[in-house]
């Protein structure tokens, strides 16, 4: 079996340091023993963390990515699909028709997270509840994206483990959907009611959290330590700027997140109101003003 139970797990904050109770590391094993059964969880992380693995400072990277992709002819036919879009078409308009021509026209970074987050939905949205998981992997894409544009307007080291941490920041919520939907269909009743954050709400319904799952499965696949910590949550209230590159990645990543749920809000009122917020906790830290994050959008 994958997964075994552990009497208890140490958790560090920034601010302290507490253990969890058994209660909850059990409540997060039954549940990956239970996805376990289903879907090959060790051969996905293995994928994932090979194409982690894969950055543009490696000058072998683009040989290596373009071998991994031609391997999957379904990831194949997704990035040539999308490089002959309209959007990333060249300008005499030729079709691209090669994996590494994809990869010099759309970019380095954008194919290998594209190709992470394809490789996620080709495995998990077959499940049950597929609308559901679609919907938190569109998201996940949304916050990748956001986190690179804003990793790279930063001089600081960590821009590619950003956009990552926040590609797989919701990777909890996507195994609960697709895998105890009614326990991810609950959690959002209750958040969106109000009453109480996402994570307590987990803890209530399933007897712990999406993060906790979520940073389970990332160390599970080998994902480096540092893009494990960049999904812990953040104190509440507004945001200083981070004085180390790992709390800065931390930052991004929440706030990639949280932006990218602004695509799904229906309500106009709602989608301000939500902006607003954003802007309140992280405008300072981060450096991003209403009119920016208005653009990133």
């Amino acid at each position: 079996m994958l997964w075994c139970i552990h009497e208890k797990i140490i958790v560090y904050t920034k601010m302290q340091i507490f253990t969890l109770p058994a209660s909850t590391i059990n409540a997060r094993d039954i549940f990956l023993q239970k996805i376990d059964k289903e879907i090959d969880l060790p051969a996905i992380g293995n994928a994932v963390a090979r194409v982690v693995e894969m950055t543009s400072s490696d000058e072998d990277a683009v040989a290596d990515l373009t071998y991994f992709i031609l391997s999957d002819v379904a990831l194949t036919q997704k990035i040539l699909r999308l490089s002959n879009t309209v959007r990333y078409r060249t300008v005499s308009g030729m079709q691209v028709t090669t994996i590494s021509r994809a990869i010099y026209l759309l970019g380095f970074n954008t194919v290998r997270d594209c190709a992470l987050a394809m490789m996620l939905v080709e495995r998990l949205s077959s499940a049950n509840h597929s609308h559901a998981v679609r919907a938190e992997l569109v998201k996940a894409l949304y916050a990748s994206v956001i986190g690179r544009e804003m990793a790279r307007s930063s001089k600081r080291a960590g821009a590619e483990e950003a956009a990552i941490a926040a590609l797989f920041a919701n990777i909890g919520q996507v195994l609960v959907a697709a895998y105890d939907y009614p326990s991810y269909a609950e959690i959002a009743k209750i958040v969106e009611s109000g009453k109480m954050p996402q994570d307590t709400a987990g803890i209530q319904v399933m007897g712990c959290s999406f993060n906790l799952i979520g940073q389970s499965v990332l160390k599970e696949w080998k994902i480096p330590d540092a893009i494990v910590q960049a999904m812990s949550p953040l104190p509440a209230g507004a945001l200083k700027p981070a004085l180390k590159n790992q709390e800065r990645m931390q930052q991004i990543a929440s706030f990639s997140v949280a932006a990218s749920g602004i695509f799904s809000l229906k309500s106009e009122l709602t989608a301000i109101t939500a902006k607003n917020a954003l802007i309140s906790k992280f405008g300072a830290a981060l450096n991003v003003s209403s009119e920016q994050l208005a653009h990133l959008i």
